[in-house]
């Protein structure tokens, strides 16, 4: 928490703070080779908090899920 504390408003990003929040990004194949418009999957592990942007709701509803398997 001190660490999502201290970048609140994060304006760049760089790679100070992809260290500090992401632990890899994995990028998959894409649907169509040599196609700039196919679908491409990108999964992006955090390593402590991370929220990204659609997902906001989703990555809540899997830490309430984790909380209640721990306790």
């Amino acid at each position: 928490m001190d660490k999502a504390k201290r970048y609140t408003e994060i304006t760049e990003l760089s790679g100070e703070l992809l260290n500090i929040f992401i632990e890899k990004i994995e990028v998959g194949e894409r649907a169509e080779r040599y196609s700039r418009t196919a679908e491409q999957e990108i999964r992006i592990h955090c390593r402590d908090i991370c929220v990204v942007g659609a997902f906001a709701e989703e990555a809540e509803k899997i830490a309430e899920q984790r909380q209640r398997q721990t306790a």
